[in-house]
């Protein structure tokens, strides 16, 4: 985690600004970032639909492996509200 921080620090050189600019440094990766969240919102709401029906259709599934899918589901769907929330 510090080596991927660490990366953009050294990419983008900045020159003598107030450390105050920080946060407009950040802001140039905005679209990138709201891309990333936006394809992560889909995906979840993907798998949330697949597993769903995956629970749905199959009748021989054991109890647990039943109650550890419907709470993948539930993580999916709660992943999904904290990120449009931050969005």
């Amino acid at each position: 985690m510090t080596f991927l921080t660490w990366i953009p620090s050294n990419v983008t050189k900045t020159t003598d600004r107030c450390v105050g600019s920080l946060v407009w440094w950040v802001y140039e990766y905005a679209t990138a970032a709201t891309a990333i969240v936006s394809a992560l919102i889909f995906l979840f709401i993907v798998l949330a639909i697949t597993i769903g029906f995956r629970l749905v259709k199959s009748v021989k599934l054991d109890p647990s492996d039943r109650i550890a899918a419907s709470r993948m589901v539930y993580y999916l769907a709660f992943g999904v509200l904290v990120q449009v929330r931050i969005t």
